[in-house]
């Protein structure tokens, strides 16, 4: 006997309410009360996040509107006068995450929002940038997750100021740089003894630094630190923290190997390791992780021209997230001995950019960990062959990215190819039924009858094509590919080369067309690395920058020169322990005039967002051609 939809029960309802995209629970949400109310009550709502941005006029005014009671917001370049700062008093008990960039309080009402102290008894997570937003909270008891992102860097009273109410957090994740010695501090006003009663609003000291890592030591389980300019021995004066034990970690630019290892030797809880900052890291780290971290799960390392030991990575055997980028040392050959004597069977996340190796070799890690979910390609010699074995045995991916893998065509896409001598077995890409996401960028082989022949899936949300020469009637071609994948949300279909600085295609160089990149930056792409930020636009001071920009390029460089003095000054050490009295002393005037080179740097941020603050004069304005 049919039964009406309307009258299941609410246990049901929710179970089928389970298996609906974000679009689709949106909709359904709208029905009627009862099915509301089963969205609200079990959180079906939770993973829907509302952005707000300047460019919607008065959007947070229209949302009271709204009857769903969604739970993550973010804010982008928006003033908060009355009518915002109401909203999120209004909202702030079923507030679960909030995201600011490059936000602030209205001056005009800064001093009246002072009495209208928001609490925030179900937030989680915190995420600010750029934004003068941190007065108009008083309680975060719940937080868990806080990334606070400043330019020029994150201060000792931001962190005191945030860090009262903070009780259970377990991600942290700051930028800036971080003064450590004594002539630093009274540069700064900064003392010990006063830190927590009057913090300095100018810098982040590593006093105040460690005061916030000690009373979350219990709870605290991920650092993020790629972004802080941090001396190598605070980073281990951290990890000896009493009651620390992290599962994650990023490590900041200047970590060498023997940091690393000791870092490893005493937080052997690690799980998770990003090097993607860590221009200096070596074999020799790599060889600490194995050896220390045998249950390691995640590795990223980016942008090296050290390390080669693939085959020791290759060892880990519960690795299931490996991100190598960029690594020009690692070749066809030492890959290829790296998947010969494999014992990494767990892969699930595997993403691979401008790295040397062989067709035949991909295809062997491959077949290895068929329980890949996601799967990015770039600038690889990857054939039809591989494309075709991918499509026939990766059947629980979820997302595949491949760039500028030129060696693929339409036969890779359908199936069809040469190397496929028996027809029964050629494996079309739309046997990927699990796909949400797909990208194909710069295929100069790939035609539209090819990718309507091959792209059909019932799942895919986010589908991203281009190519050199373009796609021909590329209206009706769209058209045909949203017809074929019905629950495809967002597609990008570039006549146009691609950007290769685009959070798509990553570790290129050069300029492509800006259209296609607006387009790509609709995508977003799951992540657990926390990027870099954009500093805020300024008009007017681009002189005044570029001077301070060189600036910060001498610095850079000079710490680059003290990073390879120091290191030769630790192998002299660690080589002969006769030399320590003789070499010491070396290093330690090192680490002094590193943090007086911090402390310069630190100096110069500050200039620079003072003299940018400062409102133009007109014949400023009529100089550059404003007025």
């Amino acid at each position: 006997m049919p039964v009406h939809i309307s009258s299941l029960p609410e246990e049901i309802l929710i179970e089928i309410f389970q298996f609906l995209t974000v679009r689709q629970r949106l909709i359904v949400s709208l029905v009627c009360k009862k099915w509301l109310h089963a969205m609200e009550c079990h959180k079906l709502l939770g993973d829907i996040e509302i952005k707000f941005s300047k460019e919607i006029e008065k959007p947070v005014t229209l949302y009271p509107l709204v009857t769903r009671r969604f739970q993550c917001f973010s804010f982008n370049e928006i003033t908060f006068d009355k009518s915002a700062v109401e909203f999120l008093k209004q909202y702030s008990r079923h507030l679960t995450k909030l995201t600011f960039k490059n936000c602030e309080v209205c001056p005009k009402y800064e001093c009246e929002f002072q009495d209208e102290i928001i609490h925030c008894d179900n937030l989680k997570y915190l995420s600010i940038t750029n934004s003068k937003v941190i007065s108009l909270f008083h309680c975060l008891p719940k937080v868990t997750d806080l990334t606070l992102h400043f330019y020029p860097g994150v201060t000792d009273f931001i962190i005191f100021k945030l860090n009262k109410t903070l009780s259970n957090l377990e991600s942290l994740s700051l930028n800036g740089f971080v003064l450590s010695n004594e002539v630093a501090y009274k540069n700064y006003n900064i003392y010990e003894e006063r830190m927590e009663t009057n913090p300095s609003n100018q810098a982040l000291s590593f006093g105040g630094l460690k005061k916030c890592i000690e009373k979350h030591s219990k709870t605290l389980k991920q650092i993020n630190f790629s972004q802080l300019m941090l001396s190598s021995e605070y980073v281990l004066d951290i990890a000896e923290i009493k009651d620390l034990k992290l599962k994650r970690m990023a490590f900041p630019s200047y970590s060498f190997s023997f940091l690393i290892k000791k870092f490893c030797v005493t937080q052997p809880s690690l799980t998770w390791l990003d090097f993607s900052s860590s221009a200096y890291v070596t074999n020799e780290a790599i060889l600490a992780v194995r050896e220390c971290l045998p249950n390691l799960e995640a590795l990223i390392i980016k942008d090296n021209h050290e390390i080669d030991c693939i085959s020791e990575i290759f060892q880990l055997q519960h690795l299931t997230h490996l991100h190598i980028s960029q690594c020009k040392k690692i070749s066809k050959l030492k890959f290829r001995d790296a998947v010969s004597n494999l014992k990494t069977f767990k892969l699930k996340y595997l993403k691979l950019v401008c790295i040397e190796i062989s067709d035949e070799s991909l295809r062997k890690l491959l077949v290895c960990n068929l329980n890949i979910e996601y799967l990015s390609i770039t600038l690889s010699s990857i054939s039809d062959t591989t494309l075709n074995m991918i499509s026939e045995n990766l059947i629980h991916l979820k997302t595949l990215m491949l760039s500028d893998c030129s060696k693929i065509s339409d036969s890779g896409l359908t199936g069809r190819y040469r190397g496929c001598s028996i027809p029964n077995r050629s494996v079309p890409l739309s046997n990927l039924t699990n796909l949400r996401m797909l990208a194909l960028v710069q295929f100069p082989s790939i035609t539209n009858m090819g990718c309507v022949e091959a792209i059909k899936f019932p799942k895919l949300e986010r589908l991203i094509l281009s190519r050199y020469e373009g796609f021909r009637f590329k209206n009706k071609f769209e058209e045909v590919l949203r017809k074929q994948n019905p629950c495809l949300r967002s597609i990008c279909i570039s006549n146009d080369e691609c950007n290769r600085s685009s959070p798509v295609v990553e570790g290129f160089q050069g300029s492509r067309d800006s259209t296609v990149l607006r387009l790509l930056s609709q995508f977003t792409i799951p992540s657990n690395i926390s990027h870099s930020d954009r500093r805020p636009k300024y008009s007017g001071r681009g002189y005044f920058i570029s001077r301070f920009d060189a600036l910060q390029r001498q610095i850079m460089d000079k710490f680059a020169r003290l990073d390879t003095v120091q290191k030769h000054i630790l192998e002299l050490l660690l080589g002969d322990e006769t030399l320590s009295g003789e070499y010491e002393d070396d290093f330690k005037k090192g680490e002094k005039y590193r943090d007086k080179m911090n402390q310069l740097s630190a100096e110069l941020e500050y200039a620079i967002s003072q003299n940018i603050n400062k409102p133009q004069s007109e014949a400023e304005i009529s100089q550059q051609g404003l007025l």
